[in-house]
């Protein structure tokens, strides 16, 4: 059971999961693959350079390991991770404006940044929860056909956090309820200015 749980967790790391997400989304705007390869070429330098940050930090013991398990490491985390989501976002917005896929992800990025940062002062909210919630909600939206696959993932992730003691099942809730909020919002303002 460890074994299927650390299989699940390493596999739904929102790394992993941010390396996927922005082709699927521009491919179903766009139906090019090309296009859809290129943008998410885009989003790797930034999700690559987020990895970095980590793995640099944890060489020089700034985070403890790969899933920053100590509470009081995520603020540090979260103060260098955020940098990167507003250049993500500026950068989408400055090459592709306002109406782009991605300049709509990365609104929601840094929205999601901001909301586990604030949320990290009460709780250590899980991102691994958050990321593959917000995953699940865009995929079922988008790709009408993997509704129940998708959806599936959110109970496997949320158990083997639980069971691999990386949080407990209510820090699991308050991510994946941040996620889904962030998910909403940013598919509430894609609506929006689709329409206007």
């Amino acid at each position: 059971m460890k074994a299927l749980a650390r299989f699940i967790s390493f596999f739904c790391n929102p790394f992993f999961v941010f390396l996927i997400m922005p082709f699927l989304v521009v491919y179903k705007q766009t139906e090019s693959i090309e296009y859809a390869l290129k943008w998410g070429v885009f989003s790797a330098v930034f999700v690559i350079a987020a990895l970095c940050i980590l793995l640099i930090g944890m060489t020089r013991r700034v985070f403890s390991d790969f899933d920053i398990t100590h509470k009081e490491e995520r603020k540090t985390f979260y103060l260098l991770i955020l940098p990167l989501t507003f250049l993500y976002l500026f950068s989408a917005l400055f090459l592709k404006g306002l109406y782009f896929p991605l300049s709509i992800i990365a609104f929601g990025l840094v929205l999601g940044g901001v909301l586990f940062t604030l949320a990290n002062h009460f709780m250590k909210a899980s991102v691994h929860m958050g990321v593959i919630c917000s995953f699940s909600l865009t995929i079922s939206i988008l790709y009408k056909d993997f509704v129940l696959l998708s959806l599936l993932l959110i109970p496997l992730v949320a158990w083997s956090r639980v069971f691999l003691k990386k949080h407990t099942m209510r820090e699991a809730i308050a991510g994946g309820l941040l996620g889904s909020v962030v998910t909403i919002a940013t598919f509430i303002i894609g609506v929006y200015l689709y329409k206007t």
